[in-house]
C-alpha cells in the first residue's frame, strides 16, 4: 500500500455520527419515556409506602384485638365456672328440699294412716256399742 493511496473502506473510529432531525426526536422520545418511567417509579413507590402504613396499622389493631378477645374469653369462662358452682349448690338445695318434703309427705301419711285406723277402732267400738243397746 502506498500512502497515497486511501483505502476506500471506513474504519470504526473514522465513522462519526452526524446529528439528524431524526436522531434528534428519536434522543428526545427516550428522555421523555425514562422521565415519564422515573415519575411513574415515584408514584407507585409513595402508593406502596401508603400501603405498607396502613397494613402496619391493621396488624397493631388486629394484635390489640386479639388480647382483648383473650381477656373477654377468660372473663366468660371464669363466669361460666361461677354459674355452674352455683347451679351444682342449687340443685343440692333444691334436692334437700325435696328429700325434706318427701319425709314430711310420709310422715304425714304415716300420722293419718294411725288417724284412720284409730278412728275406724273407735267407730266399730261405738257401732258395736250401738248395735248392742238395741
Amino acid at each position: 500500500m502506498n500512502p497515497e493511496q486511501v483505502d476506500p473502506t471506513p474504519t470504526p473510529t473514522s465513522v462519526v455520527m452526524i446529528p439528524t432531525a431524526s436522531n434528534k426526536w428519536l434522543m428526545r422520545g427516550v428522555a421523555a419515556l425514562a422521565v415519564i418511567g422515573a415519575v411513574g417509579s415515584g408514584l407507585m413507590w409513595a402508593k406502596l409506602s401508603g400501603i405498607q402504613e396502613q397494613l402496619a396499622r391493621q396488624s397493631a389493631d388486629t394484635g390489640s384485638q386479639a388480647v382483648e378477645a383473650r381477656v373477654t374469653a377468660k372473663q366468660a369462662e371464669e363466669l361460666a365456672r361461677e354459674t355452674a358452682a352455683r347451679l351444682a349448690v342449687t340443685d343440692a338445695k333444691l334436692s334437700e328440699v325435696s328429700l325434706q318434703r318427701s319425709q314430711q309427705r310420709l310422715h304425714t301419711a304415716g300420722e293419718l294412716g294411725l288417724l284412720l285406723r284409730q278412728s275406724n277402732g273407735g267407730f266399730n267400738i261405738h257401732h258395736q256399742v250401738f248395735i248392742a243397746r238395741t
